[in-house]
Formats: structure tokens, C-alpha cells, sequence
């Protein structure tokens, strides 16, 4: 099982996803969106260091999977810090992290790095044996569609 995590600082989703019996299948176990409130970021790191730890004592996933983004803007510190939190959980719980690209992600798991919202959905619902009925958001699509992408570029994850 791995976790996987869709960055941001104030919307951040993350899935938790396995091989499934069926080949070239996935199972969908949960997937989860936090939108956080707190003004303060570092307050929005502590709910996300907590959230995520408590996920991974309770499911141990074999490893943490994120996208790496170029963080460009006013809300680049942010951001870094948040995949500072991935870099800290996956140290404190020997786990593996890997952190490719959104074009790698894309052109992998959905057949084109220029792939929109609406081609990671439906790319998504294709690999899973158990999709949801609707996702709450793209950050939902997006986490399950970077989990898939691991399992396909690193086939011996478990």
C-alpha cells in the first residue's frame, strides 16, 4: 500500500492505494481532502504532519509518494515547507519517498503530460477496480493518479 499526496498549503488530498488481484488494476482503500483554514502556516503544518502520520502508523503504506511541482510565486515558501513535512514523516517512519514530476505523473498514468483535469479523472477511473462515484475535487483525482503513477514506474512497491 502506499500513500499518496496531492501538495498544497491550504488544499492538500491524499489517497491510500494498493495492487489490486486484477492485473494492472489498483484498489482505492481512501482518499481525503483537507482544506485547512488556519491562517498561520505553520498551524496548517502541524494538521498536516498529524493527519498524515496518524494515517501511516495506522495503515504502514510502504512508501510516500508526492508531486513535485516548480513552486514559483507568493506561495512557494509555503509549499516547500509542506514537502518538507512529507521529507520529515517518511524520515521518521523509514519509508521511502519519491517525488516525480506533474508531467511524468501525467504522461505515465494518463498517456499525456498535458492531460487536463478531466483526462486524470477518467484515466483514473480506468485503473481502479473500485472508483468513487464522483471525486470531491481534482486534489482527490489527482493524490489516486499519483499513487497509480508509482505502482507503474516502480512495479515491485508493495
Amino acid at each position: 500500500m502506499l500513500i499518496s499526496i496531492d501538495l498544497g498549503s491550504r488544499n492538500l488530498a491524499y489517497s491510500l492505494i494498493q495492487k489490486s488481484s486484477q492485473v494492472n488494476k489498483y484498489d482505492l482503500i481512501k482518499v481525503e481532502y483537507l482544506k485547512m483554514t488556519q491562517p498561520k502556516i505553520g498551524d496548517r503544518l502541524v494538521q498536516i504532519y498529524s493527519t498524515l502520520e496518524k494515517e501511516i502508523v495506522e495503515n504502514k503504506p510502504s512508501a510516500i509518494i508526492f508531486e513535485d511541482g516548480v513552486f514559483r510565486g507568493n506561495n512557494a515558501p509555503a509549499l516547500n515547507y509542506v514537502a518538507g513535512v512529507f521529507h520529515l514523516l517518511a524520515s521518521k517512519q523509514n519509508l521511502p519517498i519519491y517525488a516525480p514530476k506533474p508531467t511524468e505523473i501525467k504522461k505515465l498514468a494518463v498517456g499525456s503530460g498535458k492531460a487536463d483535469k478531466a483526462d486524470v479523472e477518467q484515466a483514473v477511473r480506468e485503473w481502479l477496480v473500485n472508483p468513487p462515484e464522483s471525486f470531491l475535487n481534482d486534489h482527490c483525482s489527482d493524490a489516486i493518479c499519483i499513487g497509480i503513477y508509482a505502482y507503474l514506474k516502480w512495479p515491485k512497491l508493495e
